[in-house]
């Protein structure tokens, strides 16, 4: 199955205005079928205004143009980290439990602090952002 990427999807949204439509009168059977719901009636009020809907759409294409930027020239980075079993085993809550599948089980990058990196390399050349 095709990866669906978020900003795409909501863009081909935002700009087919019969969606749009489509999912405005969806949410007004909703309301008018259960009864009033102020988190339903924000979303209804939300998509019959176009000029919001058509600012929301800028705003994510100018994130996904600058992430798309980024990340088409950017390149692999490894971290080595300095670690003990007490270091580790205080992210126990989050561990996936196989080594194999996520190293460290799972420790995101922001949990690691600074004097924890022991070394970084980049691999700016010959590596495919596609490879494992």
């Amino acid at each position: 199955m095709e990866h669906c990427e978020p900003a795409t999807t909501f863009l081909a949204f935002a700009g087919d205005n019969r969606r749009v439509d489509r999912l405005a009168a969806h949410w007004k059977t909703v309301l008018r079928e259960h009864g009033p719901d102020s988190a339903t009636e924000r979303v209804l009020a939300n998509l019959r205004n176009a000029n919001l809907v058509r600012q929301l759409a800028k705003q994510v294409e100018n994130a996904h143009r600058v992430l798309s930027l980024a990340t088409k020239q950017g390149h692999p980075v490894v971290y080595a980290v300095r670690s003990d079993q007490e270091w580790v085993y205080q992210f126990a809550w989050l561990t996936t439990g196989d080594c194999h599948a996520e190293p460290f089980g799972g420790i995101g990058i922001r949990d690691v602090s600074a004097d924890r990196i022991v070394a970084r390399v980049d691999y700016p050349n010959g590596i495919s952002p596609d490879s494992e």
